[in-house]
């Protein structure tokens, strides 16, 4: 249940990225830096403390699971636990660069509602933005898991759980690895065409 409502809401709370740097977008811009070697420096931080807190609850997840042997295999709790973690760090990215996205393109918006916004247009705010956010998690999350279930259905005809979940989430991995660095250029595009200037918020 942690690791789910880590995957759902830990990128709502981890904002050291453009969400919180987006009044310093034009000191970073003086920096000797590509937009899209900014946008990884901004999301190398939350990504890599979502995944450890989670990696930290699948190890216990997996040592309790082991002690219920007679109701689940040993190798698919391990398989499933290697699966996990393996899929978790390119899956905080996703839904990292989704939120980063928004804010970029919408900088006006999402200033208003952080800076002083409040009651219930606030909260009508957040709500759509976090449904259209949910959405577009989603839509970039059907390509692997199709080929998550193509390459699990194959491998289970031959091995066991133990060796099909682990490589079909490596092959699921690699679908959202592209998706990421895709993301990551175009939210390096979107920071270097971003003009604070222009946004009457700020």
């Amino acid at each position: 249940m942690l690791i789910l409502w880590s995957i759902i809401f830990g990128p709502q709370f981890l904002k050291q990225d453009f969400r919180q740097d987006l009044a310093s977008a034009e000191i970073l811009k003086t920096f000797p830096l590509r937009g899209w070697q900014i946008a990884v420096g901004e999301l190398l931080a939350p990504t890599v403390i979502l995944t450890c807190i989670q990696w930290v609850l699948l190890v216990i997840g997996g040592g309790l699971f082991s002690q219920a042997v007679e109701l689940i295999p040993a190798g698919a709790t391990l398989g499933a636990a290697a699966g996990a973690a393996i899929l978790l760090p390119t899956i905080n990215l996703i839904t990292l660069q989704v939120l980063n996205a928004a804010v970029l393109l919408f900088p006006s918006w999402f200033a208003s509602s952080r800076d002083g916004a409040h009651g219930i247009e606030a909260t009508g705010q957040r709500l759509l933005s976090m449904i259209g956010q949910f959405v577009a998690v989603l839509i970039a999350l059907i390509p692997a898991a199709v080929l998550f279930g193509l390459t699990f259905y194959i491998l289970r005809l031959f091995f066991g759980l133990g060796l099909a979940i682990p490589v079909a989430s490596l092959a699921a991995t690699s679908v959202l690895a592209l998706e990421g660095i895709l993301g990551l250029w175009m939210l390096g595009w979107l920071f270097e065409r971003l003009d604070l200037s222009s946004e009457q918020t700020f």
